[in-house]
């Protein structure tokens, strides 16, 4: 999406980038639920001695899960302003 929805912009094609952005807010909770899922199986499959190292790793995930849906979230509220959208 991060490619097809530019590329759609400037070639004119407004009704799929819209109909592109629909179909994100439905793609984006299944794309975090994963990121949060994968960060759960992994902490859960750590061994006791390696814990420390891995929660850095933990950490690491849910922030970029966080940077990802406030992205997400703020190009929505904006979307009516294309060049604050188009740089979310």
């Amino acid at each position: 999406m991060l490619i097809i929805q530019p590329w759609l912009i400037r070639t004119y094609r407004f009704d799929i980038h819209r109909a592109l952005g629909r179909v994100s807010f439905i793609l984006v909770p299944l794309v975090l639920a994963g990121m949060l899922l994968l960060a759960n199986f992994r902490i859960r499959s750590v061994p006791e001695s390696d814990f420390p190292g891995q929660t850095y790793v933990l950490y690491l995930q849910i922030s970029l899960a966080a940077v990802f849906v406030m992205s997400f979230i703020l190009a929505m509220v904006y979307r009516k302003n294309a060049e604050l959208h188009a740089r979310l």
